[in-house]
């Protein structure tokens, strides 16, 4: 249920190098979750931003919610500074997330960079389900989230874009295409920068091979109201613009429309 609510901060980590995980008090308002969606995030602070932050649900249990956060600006620069006993305003659950009413018996995820974090909730619910789940995550250079995903996948493959001693050198998603060659009856969830997602849409769309993308997109209000975030995709032969934070940002790899201005 889509609630407005202060939470308190449990822990602030850096995991890697400028990526930090924020664990937050989880308030019993916001309902149930599913893995996809998020929350829109500010510190409560004379220092607060006008607009919150989208940030993807990473993982959350009965008592805690934990969100993976690149720093990358002000508003993620306070939140990633914050420390335990000050406050967040959040805004959510936004999003429509997976849909899990029906799980595949075997998936693979694809994640890529931040993109990896809201994977490891999906990854946790097909595990609990009983849905044999492959996950492949890329990196620039330092993994994270690694011994999460070892406790759910039951198979992890890592790749990095520099050499890192110990994992796969290069593409992801190539590292998926080869590992993977000829297997088609997985279902692919994948997560990660656009030019990646339309790399997973182009190979599903080769291979005959069905999945859903969790998109990234710009956002301002995060419900619906600012069309910002507003993304082409097209369903039964025909291009609507549908808004990332509300239709999404999840959505049906064949229906996702790249390089639409081109």
């Amino acid at each position: 249920m889509k609630s407005i609510r202060d939470l308190k901060i449990v822990s602030t980590d850096e995991i890697a190098q400028g990526i930090f995980a924020l664990v937050l008090e989880r308030h019993p308002d916001f309902g149930d979750l599913k893995p996809g969606q998020f929350f829109n995030l500010a510190l409560k602070s004379r220092e607060l931003p006008l607009l919150k932050r989208p940030i993807s649900l990473s993982t959350w249990d009965d008592q805690t919610m934990t969100f993976v956060i690149r720093k990358v600006g002000k508003g993620t620069e306070l939140l990633c500074a914050a420390k335990p006993g000050e406050w967040v305003s959040a805004v959510g659950p936004l999003g429509n997330g997976f849909d899990l009413a029906q799980t595949p018996s075997a998936a693979t995820l694809l994640g890529g960079g931040i993109g990896t974090a809201p994977l490891l909730a999906l990854a946790e619910a097909l595990s609990a389900a009983g849905t044999k789940v492959n996950v492949y995550l890329g990196y620039l250079n330092e993994p994270y989230l690694i011994e999460a995903f070892k406790a759910v996948a039951d198979g992890l493959f890592i790749a990095t874009m520099e050499p890192v001693e110990g994992f796969y050198h290069g593409n992801v998603v190539e590292y998926w295409m080869n590992q993977e060659s000829g297997v088609t009856q997985r279902h692919v969830y994948s997560c990660g920068p656009d030019a990646m997602l339309h790399m997973v849409q182009l190979s599903l769309k080769s291979r005959g091979q069905k999945g859903h993308l969790l998109t990234e997109e710009r956002m301002a209000c995060g419900i619906g109201a600012c069309l910002t975030c507003a993304k082409p995709i097209e369903q039964d032969g025909e291009v609507h613009m549908l808004r990332t934070c509300i239709e999404g940002p999840v959505f049906k790899a064949e229906e996702v429309v790249f390089n639409a201005n081109e």
